[in-house]
């Protein structure tokens, strides 16, 4: 099973998964308008979670996904030259996810959500931390958020008096059934002081008070200690269940392996720099944190990639991507960032300071030294 994302090799028979949004179909990469696969229902044993449109090839002479309408350049000598590396890449993928199979591969280790997945030796294990102290105490500060969100609705008109009086009321009933909610006993007092704030706030906006922004704010601020103790309250829960099945997985490595294996996290945008489970393998592999995927080696992170086979490929083509680092520029991480940024960067700034075009356009990359000469010639 193969997951489509953008310029995937499909061959003809092959059953894929297409996510859904990313795409209509596949194309005959020689007659462009021409669809060459139909979907198929989706199975009823799929988590919910990874719910895609399932379709499977029907033209045998289908071999590369959009490579004609995609890949520029689309006509003359190039063309066909260009749309050769692309499948020639895309086998040397297919071949990485064979040995991966066949358990000649290195092991990896996929962070999921709360599901630890391992790829070793051909098996697959899956294992689960339990999040349900994490969500008990998330949802407890999503409500205090909510209330403050909702006051600011109040005050377009987009929210009535009505809802306010049922939250006010739901809060209630929560505050005296904490425990038995998924609370932890040590982090009782601050979910009711949490509560309370909220509760106080539906108050004043339904006795008409004062609700706006600066005045609400002041009454946030107080919560900082609570929420904050909430946050390590629940990461230590994380954190305690992720280690244990981390070295579960370790104890069934090699020594060798353990000092080779990858390991890919999937994270949320706004989430992804400082990321629980990211940080941990980081810690534990002694990797550094840094801007994007540059400094990436042992320990990536999947930003918005939630499925299995999306992680495995990422993780596949880092692999790939760093031996071609190796081969022409001496540098692992050079494929991790735009290839052309470190000569870009200079021309960026000096126009930015300059404001003229002609720093652009007489401006040529010297393959060797590394460093940026400017053409004598107009």
């Amino acid at each position: 099973e193969m997951c489509i994302r953008d310029r995937y090799k499909v061959y003809a028979g092959q059953e894929v998964r297409l996510t859904m949004g990313c795409g209509e179909g596949i194309q005959d990469c020689a007659n462009p308008g021409v669809l060459r696969a139909e979907f198929c229902e989706v199975p009823e044993d799929r988590a919910p979670s990874l719910v895609d449109q399932t379709l499977k090839v029907q033209d045998a002479k289908v071999d590369m996904h959009l490579s004609s309408t995609i890949f520029e350049p689309m006509e003359g000598r190039l063309a066909g030259l260009n749309a050769n590396f692309h499948f020639h890449y895309e086998s040397l993928v297919k071949a990485e996810f064979d040995k991966i199979k066949a358990g000649t591969g290195y092991p990896i280790i996929l962070s999921i959500g709360s599901r630890v997945i391992l790829h070793h030796n051909g098996k697959r294990y899956m294992n689960s931390v339990d999040l349900k102290t994490y969500h008990a105490l998330k949802a407890i500060d999503h409500i205090i958020l909510g209330v403050y969100i909702a006051l600011l609705g109040c005050a377009s008109g987009t929210v009535s008096d009505d809802k306010i009086r049922e939250t006010a009321a739901s809060i209630d009933d929560l505050s005296e059934n904490l425990v038995e909610e998924g609370i932890p006993e040590n982090a009782v007092a601050g979910c009711r002081h949490v509560l309370a704030v909220a509760k106080q706030l539906c108050a004043n906006r339904l006795e008409h008070l004062c609700t706006s922004r600066e005045t609400m704010s002041k009454e946030l601020m107080s919560l900082r200690d609570a929420i904050e103790q909430h946050i390590v309250i629940a990461q230590a829960a994380v954190l305690s269940g992720l280690h244990e099945i981390h070295a579960m997985y370790e104890a069934l490595m090699s020594e060798e392996e353990r000092e080779s294996y990858y390991v890919a996290v999937a994270v949320a945008h706004q989430a992804r720099s400082g990321d629980i489970s990211k940080s941990y393998f980081l810690a534990m592999l002694n990797e550094q944190e840094g801007p994007g995927a540059s400094q990436e080696h042992r320990v990536l992170a999947g930003e918005g990639v939630w499925d299995e086979h999306g992680l495995l490929d990422m993780v596949v083509r880092h692999c790939i991507d760093r031996s071609v680092g190796v081969a022409f520029f001496g540098d692992a991480r050079r494929m991790q960032k735009d290839v052309m940024t470190p000569h870009c960067l200079q021309m960026i700034r000096d126009f930015a300071r300059t404001g003229d075009l002609r720093e652009l356009t007489n401006v040529s990359a010297c393959p060797y030294s590394g460093r940026l000469t400017r053409s004598t010639t107009k």
